[in-house]
């Protein structure tokens, strides 16, 4: 043996592959060369020795050459862990190693042998590159130590960012890695650092750390964690990609441990929160240099809770169904309309919701007055069953201080609105009202630094960056604030916690509190003030009234300030129920005191009335409380308003108490109107209204019905009508019609028409009343009359004095992105319609449209009122354009929607071979420049586009289409994405990719692709939760992801079902086509054999009364057609009147009546897209998980 090879074997036999490999035989096992953790002492000597011997492989000693390539690798990977620096080179490596000997010869199969040796996977080549050696030995490495620890480096910043954002990452994205690929989607790192392989490793890196602080709490404060560790927990240096023997690394270590347990805090804290309440947090999305108006750019961001569980008792109303929408109001106004939600119970009987099925991240939400509080409800059939208030969610005062901290994203987190406050961070930002004075002095020498800088100075405040500590004064009580950054003990978020009073609109308060509110997270030794008086010489339980509160350190420092209002815990005001059907209105109003289920009268609370209309006399009882007489009822304001006098505060409470009139009757904001019966609206007015309906006894039934109607369908027999019976034990219910929005607007997504109209019909059997709602698109229309010489239209539903807040613009079908704003020459009134509404003739200059061929006159976004889009046509133009035959301009004007409707084929078809073809730019510019507030079934290009499934998926693909804009082809174009085969989706991913692949070219990448595939999966998983499983079959044509189900049909789809049957009532089942259902599936398990028996057995049971059976076999249906084995219109070949019904089928015994039989396919394919909404949104978690299964079965048949 040589001497040489001798050294070699010595140095790999005393390298303890043992203290990393575990199980035995512990001998190498392929792992990344950074794992073994190479001590620095052991790098030395294997240096030396290689450096020193190398000289080239030889000819005749095979295992002193695997000796060579194992050091070369491992000394090669080193210098990535170690010295890396940019100097991505092999001359780099080389010189670190200290080699005098130019490897370029032997290096490949240096490398082959030490990957060999180490068991590694081979380098393979990609399309178009040569083998990435230097890459594969590099990455060997794990994290480069010097970038990593360096935090004005890209990847030091990366790492910073996971650990110092761990908590918030967390709880908006739900994992590290999707809130890694939202940074880098902002901030770039070097391109050989862009792989999924880097990104595992620094996701590794904050897990581990994160997992040890949680298991030894008390890692951060430990003065050597790495010594400590080494002791409790040898193993755990293994787990990290970086030299922790290096100088510094123990310090970085430290640092890292003591933002991982700010982080696991910050967690705990919002797990408590969250585990079963909304939060909200304040963000300024806006430089601080341009404005000191607070609404412009402050928004909420809104965190939903994972799951919530909510007792029966704290429901207002019984859900009819649940199905769910959650809404969001700012005080007395929806803001937000939020997603459906799917309820179930408990084995305790607590309404459970899984918000995170369908709201996976937290969501902003404009404001429109920040002081007031935000409610979360949850409404059934448009009744409001639960309200919460968001914590969190109001300004204590716009005219108090607020201090915010930079985050990366380019926006601001608001930390306190309340008080003083401290921070660690290195730099705050306050906001400063104009009645508060900086204190801090001017800096007496050009050496002393002032702590902090003026950003911006407007009307009513200034922004200040603050660098050290500053101390501001209120000019009016001369109340003191200090603001501290770089601080070593941060303030913690203090806060009052207590009951709100949601049911009372307070006018002398916002927040009015049942019993008064405790304070959380103060320090020791804090002084609480109730109206200038310390809170610990007053009993609390005796305070009532309005409250000026404020809590004090003993040296003054004000900690929180808020001004709210309390009133007893069990006392509430009520006025009894007025009648329409007596001749005089009269009613009583007086303080009742609660006891168990029951109340009395309380006459312990000194009230008055406040500000009487003089429509409403009153007159003061003996007993306590008012006699009111009501004068006129339609001009009654929403409330009378109650004064509560109290011996704690010298001005009263005032607080609004409706009033209770029988019947029905509609309200806006918050005040009565008119009595009518029959009303239109258009969708954007339906915010703020509410429809009242009151009792003097208990309401049991409300009967609603929603109705779609439209042009395209006219079978006066089987009506788009859907029923609903709203189950109230209440005297009072109040129906927001917003909360009817979404239901509405699902009714309009059946038809791609832009006059379809949804009626919305409730009626109270017992009273003999009723309403009726239509409910359209648009505010208004118009009609054309010319456009050259110039332009001139008739506007209805809009009279000449209000046609000024009417914005007109051009908007280029030829062209998107050329727009021309339109501007009045002078306007004409034209006398009413029949229907009452006024008319007016509006004139305006057209000479830059002599020239256009076709475009649209719509409202621009900022228009008050909402213009149904009129089609201006020139035809002069349209005769002279030059546009080509087969291009996307010359179909846009040859389509004709009777004479020409096949204008577009061939550009589709040429679009579908060439994923460069100008069309593909045309429907570019339509996503991009086209107005949201403009339906995109207003575009002839798109209602043809969405019938070919091959080109719009395909379009998802190339243009990237985002959840939001799928969502809104599904509402305004009708189309059903589940509705298209999984086949379609797969075939359009291989087009997209191979096109992607080729401009690539010699930049292709594989892990390139990875995370750009992950996001379309994601979005398609937004868009159609079912997809979740279906990754496979999109990206390989596999079925193995299906076939990984639970083969037991009972265990999968057992809980699911009885969830189904035990949350509905028996009367609620929808039942179309529940014949047709029935034996369309009888015919594919029995003529198509695709079905298993047992599945089949399960599905419709001898038990299941046949009203279920549309439910039941409709996810089968549709996964039918994802497997590609059938049609949507297919279920129309089993119509009753042409099918020969076998009655003996014990399965199918007992249907309802027949089905129509509709014989026009229009109206049959609406048809069917109304009755698909309905069964489908019955019971959404019986719906996925049954076609996710029929689906594993259809395609294992």
């Amino acid at each position: 043996m040589s001497e040489v090879l001798k050294k070699f074997e010595e140095w790999f036999e005393s390298f303890q592959i043992a203290r990393v490999v575990k199980n035995p035989p512990q001998r190498i096992d392929g792992r990344a060369l950074y794992s073994y953790q190479l001590e620095t002492e052991e790098f030395r000597r294997l240096r030396a020795l290689f450096s020193g011997y190398y000289r080239g492989l030889t000819a005749r000693n095979s295992k002193l050459n695997q000796y060579y390539g194992a050091a070369f690798v491992l000394l090669g990977s080193e210098f990535y862990r170690r010295e890396y620096q940019r100097n991505w080179s092999w001359a780099a490596i080389e010189q670190f190693i200290g080699l005098p000997y130019d490897s370029t010869d032997d290096r490949s199969e240096l490398i082959e042998l030490g990957f060999n040796f180490w068991k590694l996977p081979e380098i393979e080549s990609e399309p178009g590159k040569n083998r990435d050696f230097l890459g594969g030995v590099l990455r060997q490495g794990g994290l480069p130590w010097k970038l990593v620890q360096d935090r004005n480096d890209s990847l030091g910043r990366v790492i910073q960012h996971l650990f110092t954002n761990y908590a918030s990452l967390m709880r908006e994205s739900g994992s590290l890695e999707l809130g890694l690929m939202h940074y880098l989607d902002k901030y770039s790192i070097p391109e050989y650092q862009r792989n999924d392989y880097t990104y595992q490793l620094l996701i590794g890196v904050v897990e581990s750390v994160i997992r040890l602080q949680k298991k030894y709490p008390d890692l951060d404060k430990v003065l050597d964690p790495t010594l400590y560790l080494n002791e409790h927990e040898p193993t755990w240096i293994y787990e990290f990609p970086l030299p922790l023997d290096e100088e510094n690394a123990s310090t970085l270590l430290k640092e890292w441990f003591k933002d991982a347990k700010a982080q696991i805090d910050e967690q705990k804290q919002g797990e408590e929160n969250r585990s079963n309440h909304f939060i909200s947090e304040f963000y300024w999305n806006n430089s601080l240099d341009v404005t000191d108006q607070l609404t412009e750019a402050m928004v909420s961001k809104i965190y939903p809770p994972s799951s919530m569980a909510i007792n029966l008792e704290a429901l207002k109303a019984k859900p009819t169904t649940f199905r769910l929408e959650l809404l969001i109001y700012e005080g007395d106004l929806p803001i937000a309309k939020g997603k459906i939600v799917y309820a179930q119970k408990n084995d305790v009987g607590d309404l459970v919701i899984n918000f995170k099925q369908v709201i996976a991240n937290a969501f902003s939400v404009k404001r429109r007055n920040l002081e007031e509080v935000l409610i979360i409800k949850l409404m059934s059939g448009g009744i409001s069953i639960y309200e919460e208030t968001i914590e969190g969610s109001a300004l204590s005062s716009t005219k108090s201080p607020l201090f915010l901290i930079a985050e990366e994203d380019k926006r601001y987190k608001l930390l306190s609105d309340n008080g003083s406050f401290s921070t660690k961070h290195s730099r705050g930002f306050l906001y400063v009202p104009d009645t508060f004075e900086i204190l801090d002095k001017v800096p007496s020498s050009d050496l002393e630094e002032l702590p902090y800088t003026i950003l911006f100075k407007g009307e009513k405040a200034c922004w200040v960056e603050v660098a050290d500590t500053i101390t501001i004064e209120e000019s009016t009580d001369a109340n003191q604030y200090f603001f501290e950054v770089n601080s070593d003990d941060p303030s913690k978020a203090i806060h009052l916690i207590g009951s709100e009073a949601l049911e009372y609109r307070g006018r002398s308060s916002r927040y009015i509190y049942r019993g008064f509110p405790r304070l959380r997270n103060a320090p020791e030794h804090v002084f609480e003030y109730v109206n200038g008086k310390l809170l610990r010489h007053i009993d609390r339980e005796t305070i009532i009234g309005n409250v000026n509160y404020q809590a004090k350190t003993a040296d003054g420092k004000i900690l929180i300030t808020r001004r709210f209002a309390v009133i007893p815990r069990d006392i509430d005001f009520q006025t009894e129920v007025v009648s329409f059907s007596s001749n005089a209105h009269e009613t009583t109003i007086k303080a009742y005191q609660k006891i168990g289920s029951s109340k009395r009268e309380d006459g312990s609370i000194s009230f008055g009335l406040r500000d009487l209309p003089a429509s409403i006399a009153a007159e003061k009882l003996e007993e306590g409380g008012y006699h009111l007489t009501l004068h006129d009822i339609d001009t009654l304001p929403d409330g009378v308003i109650v004064e509560v006098f109290s011996s704690h505060h010298s001005d009263p409470l005032l607080i609004s108490v409706p009033f209770y009139l029988s019947g029905i009757r509609l309200q806006k904001d918050g005040k009565l109107l008119p009595i009518k019966r029959e009303l239109s609206f258009s969708l954007d007015e339906l915010i703020g209204h509410e429809i009242v309906i009151q009792d003097k006894q208990d309401i049991r039934n409300i009967e609603v019905s929603l109705a779609l109607h439209t042009k395209y369908y006219k079978d006066v027999t089987a009506p788009l009508k859907a029923y609903n019976q709203l189950k109230q034990m209440q005297q009072r219910v109040v129906l927001s019609l917003y909360g009817f929005k979404e239901e509405i607007e699902r009714f309009f997504a059946i038809v791609d028409d832009l006059d379809a109209n949804v009626v919305l019909e409730l009626s109270i059997p017992r009273l003999r009343e009723f309403i009726k709602i239509r409910i359209s698109r648009f505010h208004i229309s118009g009609n054309l009359h010319d456009v050259v010489p110039q332009l001139t239209l008739d506007i209805n539903g809009i009279d000449e004095k209000c046609i000024g807040s009417l914005e007109l613009q051009w908007f280029s079908l030829v062209n998107p992105s050329n727009k021309i704003d339109l501007t009045y020459s002078r306007t004409l009134p034209q006398g009413d319609l029949p229907t009452g509404h006024p008319v007016t003739r509006v004139f305006c200059c057209s000479e830059d449209l002599k020239y256009k061929p076709l475009g649209l006159i719509i409202s621009k976004e900022q228009s008050r009122y909402n213009l149904r889009p009129i089609l201006a046509f020139n035809p002069n133009a349209m005769a002279k354009s030059s546009f080509e035959k087969g291009t996307i301009e010359r179909a846009v004007i040859d389509y004709h929607p009777v004479e020409n409707t096949g204008a577009f084929d061939h550009v589709f078809l040429a679009m579908l071979e060439d994923l460069e073809h100008a069309g593909w730019q045309y429907f570019k510019a339509l996503v991009e420049d086209a107005p949201d507030t403009l339906s995109l079934s207003t575009f002839a290009a798109w209602k043809m586009l969405v019938k070919n499934p091959d080109l719009l998926t395909l379009l998802f693909f190339k243009l990237n289409l985002t959840v939001e804009f799928c969502e809104r082809i599904r509402n305004e174009l009708s189309v059903i994405w589940e509705a298209i085969p999984f086949e379609c989706w797969r075939n359009a991913w291989g087009l997209y990719y191979s096109s992607l692949s080729a401009k690539l070219g010699d930049n292709y990448n594989i892990e390139i692709m990875v995370p750009i595939f992950k996001g379309y999966i994601a979005k398609l998983t937004l868009l159609m939760p079912v997809f979740n499983l279906l990754r496979d079959y999109i990206h390989k044509g596999t079925t193995t992801g299906f076939l990984e189900h639970d083969s037991d049909v009972e265990a999968s789809l057992r809980v699911p079902k009885n969830n189904l049957i035990a949350g509905n009532d028996n009367r609620t089942w929808p039942t179309f086509l529940q014949q047709e259902f029935g034996y369309w599936l009888k015919n594919l398990k029995e003529e198509h054999m695709v079905l298993s028996e047992e599945f089949y057995r399960f599905l419709i049971s001898s038990e299941d009364p046949s009203y279920r059976y549309s439910s039941l076999i409709l996810p089968v249906y549709m996964a039918a057609i994802a497997a590609n084995r059938g049609k949507f219109l297919d279920i129309t070949d089993f119509i009753s009147s042409e099918v020969n019904h076998n009655q003996s089928d014990e399965i199918l015994e007992g249907w309802m009546e027949e089905a129509p039989y509709i014989k026009n396919e229009q109206e049959q394919l609406i048809k069917l897209k109304f009755i698909y909404q309905q069964i489908s949104h019955f019971d959404y978690e019986w719906y996925e998980k049954c076609f996710h299964y029929a689906l594993a079965d259809l395609l294992a048949s």
